[in-house]
């Protein structure tokens, strides 16, 4: 039975060592793009929007709604008091690509 222990934890020490050494690595990033977020219509604000609201959810969340440009500032006021920071501008920019892309009316 002695035999057997040392090989029996040198495989069981490599193999938590290799799986720790594979799991430590970095995840690539996808690259940005129209195909990353297929939900996301092409547009002027569409970056920044990406970017402020990945921070905490999928930027692709709004896509369930539909507001006009009052009711996503709105929306941008509540993810405010949730935390959601970026300029006044960036704010800006991001309701009216919401309001472009996601207006009142039918879901699509």
């Amino acid at each position: 039975m002695r035999r057997f222990f040392l090989p029996m934890t040198l495989v069981a020490l490599a193999s938590l060592l290799f799986s720790t050494d594979v799991m430590a690595q970095p995840k690539p990033k996808p690259a940005a793009g129209k195909a990353l977020y297929p939900l996301l219509p092409p547009g002027p604000g569409r970056d920044v929007e990406i970017r402020v609201c990945s921070q905490c959810h999928t930027p692709e969340r709004p896509s369930a709604e539909r507001h006009d440009l009052a009711g996503w500032n709105s929306v941008i006021d509540q993810m405010v008091n949730n935390g959601a920071t970026a300029s006044d501008a960036d704010f800006d920019q991001i309701a009216h690509y919401l309001a472009v892309s996601f207006p009142p009316g039918k879901k699509k």
